[in-house]
């Protein structure tokens, strides 16, 4: 079963909560208040701007509502701190920029990013040779999306330190986003020079390479970084478009069936250390993050189990919870956890999702309807959210509106085989078999390596009754294509039974024939005799089959 992230790892819903955009005007640090805890302590009111000594980038001021208590102490500490130094008038450079850095770096670590940037901009300011700064700064940068901001940082970190890996990687992906790829090879060949033996630099070098299709360096980085790294297993995917592109079909299916979700991050100890800063529920998310991304579920689980503790009434880390049990196969107890995050958050999107994501694989369609709808009320932008509505919708009859979603689903993420997949098939449903094969080829001319898109526009071509839409020929040879790239008996079925169709019936008998050849030895009598039967009835012909009916024994 497909399943969202924890909801701190959805990509599309990251937010920074409720800041302000970062003032580019030069004026008094407007400290607006000291952080209201959660107990309801009065807020302190602001220094006045006359009272303060220097000039600096404003500090906009975060909403920190629903943030723990543990938390706010911690944020409420380094604001007095930095507001005691700024009434200073002999404060020094050194000390005035460190009390901005710390409540940058509490910032940063609770994704507070306008705020934490404007609090490294000035400690910049007043320390420009320490470089820890302006990594953080690239770092908001990066993760924010401002890629030639990002770049520009990481190159001044490398200007002091030609010799920082981590900074060389993240410029290089930095510049891979941008689509300067050769760039991007550029820097991670300066990388290498400083440790060749860098398992992350390989990967990334083998990633990039792979961009522009340098098939024979992206293997041979590739395959260095998971011979050092197996757990890794995301980058068999990878490896295996690499090895497609080289011819070497077998290679690229073995890597294939072992791709995962595990990455491989260069050692990054300055951006370590911001998540140790984090406290409360926070770190155990953080923990908890980290341990199911590296598919190590029941530690993650234990670890969302302490957030919960921490602040029984933070969805994130129920959410979270309920998706890793989820993993573990515990479908009751993660349906529980995304029920309660659902009474804290009644609009979660998240947790209906991934309810509705539990209740539709075991069966329960009507229900898992009303959580993939009330998702899409929570954010109708998300494509999965209309894939997964649609293909309930469709095992539940209701294909007008399945094939409504289902076209949303493919319109708002283009390259999601899965979503042409759907819509084609319920187009099919609903008879209408001139606009699955539209779907399919539109969906094929983008993504011609997808074989199950192949695959089902090659039966709908052999299969379809429609004599407009019906194309025996064209459907032989995309069954040989497949068959060609990947000997499986499935494809080769399908080719027999197109060659039958046009009367070539010598061609379909001994392709037929192979495939109970293949039972036989694989030990499958039965299955065998039954191939060998339709292998007969071909062989007699012309024409291959009295009824023009699709027997194959039974394969699909």
């Amino acid at each position: 079963m497909e399943r969202h992230t924890p909801e701190d790892l959805h990509h599309s819903r990251t937010r920074t909560r409720g800041e302000v955009a970062l003032s580019r005007v030069l004026l008094a640090v407007l400290l607006a208040t000291a952080l209201t805890a959660t107990s309801g302590a009065a807020q302190e009111a602001p220094p006045p701007a006359e009272g303060l000594a220097r000039s600096f980038l404003e500090i906009p001021y975060p909403d920190m509502e629903g943030l723990e208590e543990a938390v706010t102490e911690q944020l409420n500490a380094a604001y007095g701190d930095l507001r005691a130094w700024l009434r200073r008038e002999d404060a020094p450079d050194a000390e005035l920029a460190a009390a901005f850095g710390r409540l940058g770096e509490l910032l940063h670590v609770y994704k507070l990013y306008g705020a934490a940037e404007a609090c490294y901009l000035n400690a910049a300011a007043l320390a420009p040779k320490e470089p820890l700064y302006t990594y953080y700064l690239a770092d908001i940068y990066r993760k924010t999306g401002r890629l030639e901001e990002a770049a520009e940082a990481y190159r001044r970190i490398l200007a002091l330190d030609p010799s920082h890996l981590a900074a060389r990687v993240h410029l290089a992906k930095v510049l891979l986003a941008g689509n300067q790829a050769a760039e991007a090879r550029t820097e991670l060949e300066r990388a290498l020079a400083v440790d060749p033996q860098s398992p992350a630099v390989r990967a990334t070098l083998g990633e990039v390479a792979l961009s522009l299709q340098d098939y024979a360096q992206a293997a041979e980085n590739l395959a260095y970084a998971l011979e050092r790294v197996p757990a890794a297993n995301r980058l068999h995917y990878p490896l295996a478009m690499a090895y497609r592109g080289l011819g070497e079909m077998d290679k690229a299916r073995e890597h294939l069936r072992q791709s995962g979700a595990v990455g491989l991050k260069v050692e990054d100890p300055w951006i370590d250390a911001l998540e140790e800063l984090a406290t409360g529920e926070r770190v155990h998310l953080l923990r908890g993050r980290q341990a199911f991304a590296a598919g190590r579920y029941a530690e993650a689980a234990e670890e969302f189990r302490q957030a919960v503790a921490a602040d029984p009434r933070s969805a994130r880390a129920l959410v979270n919870l309920g998706s890793a049990l989820g993993q573990m196969g515990d479908v009751p107890g993660a349906m529980a956890e995304l029920r309660k995050a659902l009474e804290v958050t009644p609009g979660n999107f998240t947790a209906h999702l991934n309810l509705g994501l539990l209740l539709a694989s075991q069966g329960w369609d009507e229900e898992a309807v009303l959580h993939f709808q009330q998702a899409l009320e929570a954010n109708y932008t998300d494509s999965q959210a209309h894939l997964e509505l649609g293909r309930a919708l469709r095992r539940l009859g209701r294909l007008k509106e399945a094939e409504e979603h289902l076209r949303e689903a493919w319109t708002m993420e283009p390259a999601s085989a899965p979503a042409h997949l759907a819509h084609a098939a319920v187009l099919v449903e609903m008879r209408r078999y001139a606009e699955a094969v539209e779907r399919l080829d539109w969906a094929l001319e983008r993504m011609p390596h997808e074989a199950e898109l192949t695959w089902a526009l090659a039966r709908i071509l052999e299969q379809a009754p429609d004599p407009e839409v019906r194309d025996p020929q064209r459907a032989y040879e995309l069954a040989e294509s497949l068959f060609t790239a990947e000997p499986l008996s499935d494809y080769a079925l399908l080719a027999a039974r197109a060659l039958s169709d046009l009367d070539r019936c010598s061609e379909a008998a001994k392709l037929q024939e192979a495939v109970a050849r293949a039972a036989d030895e694989a030990g499958k009598a039965a299955q065998a005799a039954e191939l060998r039967k339709v292998a007969e009835r071909y062989a007699s012909g012309p024409p291959c089959r009295e009824d023009g009916g699709h027997e194959d024994g039974g394969s699909d």
